[in-house]
């Protein structure tokens, strides 16, 4: 094949086993589409549309939604002619778009995961309405549930706490 340029993107779309393909992009990407943003012998970066999921809604659901961990995985496969270990790091909200991380072995997941703390995640919204204060504080706990949603909670037992600064950087009138 040929060698990526630093400029070129390298895009995972869902397709069945018999078509299973990675696509090189340089121009524009398609809005459903999962791109590689780096890739090395230990991690994998993507960015996520918003409108497809992290992984499957359910338990059980597997191959039989379209998540971005199945396009990696699939992804995988096909450059590797083999089943591998794709272990996903953090999930990211349907309706949200950003990166996600994949590492290649339990080990280095759980290497990552142990210090997932320690990393500092900024988004940035675009919101209907305005806040009552152009920026401030809110805190919750959440906890995930059987079928893997994650809720706010008021029961601290379990839960983690989530700690959201936010500011208003730009308003439209």
């Amino acid at each position: 094949g040929s060698k990526l340029a630093q400029s070129d993107r390298v895009a995972v779309t869902r397709h069945t086993a018999q078509e299973t393909s990675a696509r090189v992009s340089t121009g524009a990407s398609d809005s459903n589409e999962a791109t590689i943003l780096h890739e090395d012998e230990e991690i994998l970066v993507v960015n996520k549309p918003a409108g497809l999921l992290s992984i499957p809604s359910a338990p059980g659901m597997g191959d039989s939604e379209d998540t971005v961990l199945g396009r990696v995985r699939e992804y995988m496969t096909f450059k590797h002619g083999h089943r591998t270990y794709v272990g996903m790091l953090h999930r990211l909200d349907r309706d949200t778009s950003g990166l996600l991380l994949f590492a290649s072995s339990a080990a280095i997941r759980d290497q990552l995961q142990a210090n997932w703390v320690d990393v500092s995640k900024i988004y940035l919204a675009v919101v209907e309405g305005k806040p009552h204060q152009d920026q401030g504080t809110i805190e919750n706990f959440l906890k995930e549930g059987r079928d893997l949603r994650v809720r706010k909670t008021r029961d601290e037992a379990g839960a983690r706490q989530a700690i959201t600064h936010y500011r208003v950087v730009a308003e439209r009138h």
